[in-house]
């Protein structure tokens, strides 16, 4: 009786590792690219970064150990709505080419590693409405307008300057400015969120009764 179950353990467990390596190997067919391979160690990308099939819409790869450069081969995936890399150790400048995602609606560059100059055709996805990025440093730059009906609009510790622009102010859910260069005074009407941070900036003036009862959290 007990070879028996001893006998039914050990099916099971091929089982199981049959259906794990079937499983893996669907999921590496799907990421890697036409001709296959991870990059090389001479190629100074990303080495343990996943490759991307060109119809991929959502890749989350945050909170890892990621080192090495946003690979050049992203820039092929067309329809990517959700990008988020934040968390890990990364190095060089955030690549021009995000700015060419045209369908992305969430994006999080939050302590990647990575520097800037932040290219300035992200701010102007039309569809984005979560953009995050922090603790990226590079030169100093002004905050852009960034598209109408922001959710989630989080630019922290960035180097930007400059004064707020009105679609800032616009932001939905939650606002988070800390730790920039921006100067200017708050306005007198803005829309009733549930966060608004702006410590650590050089604003000036008085806050208006007005601001703090349309702000949930200050």
């Amino acid at each position: 009786m007990l070879m028996m179950f001893q006998q039914l353990v050990q099916v099971c467990q091929v089982m199981v590792i049959i259906s794990f390596s079937s499983s893996i190997t669907s999921l590496a067919s799907d990421l890697l690219p036409p001709g296959g391979g991870l990059p090389s160690h001479g190629d100074n990308q990303l080495y343990y970064f996943p490759c991307f099939s060109a119809t991929s819409r959502r890749r989350i790869l945050s909170s890892n150990n990621l080192v090495g450069t946003l690979p050049e081969a992203l820039a092929q995936i067309k329809n990517l709505t959700d990008f988020r890399v934040s968390d890990n150790n990364l190095n060089g400048t955030v690549p021009e080419f995000i700015g060419r995602w045209t369908q992305l609606e969430k994006l999080g560059l939050c302590a990647t590693g990575l520097q800037g100059p932040i290219p300035r055709a992200i701010f102007l996805l039309e569809n984005l409405t979560d953009l995050r990025i922090s603790d990226t440093p590079g030169p100093e730059f002004p905050l852009p307008k960034v598209p109408n009906k922001m959710k989630y609009l989080v630019l922290r510790n960035i180097n930007l300057n400059g004064t707020i622009p009105k679609e800032a102010w616009d932001v939905e859910k939650t606002l988070d400015l800390t730790f920039n260069k921006l100067v200017g005074g708050l306005p007198p009407v803005t829309i009733r969120r549930n966060f608004t941070f702006l410590s650590g900036n050089l604003l000036t003036g008085t806050v208006p009764e007005s601001f703090i009862q349309s702000n949930q959290y200050l």
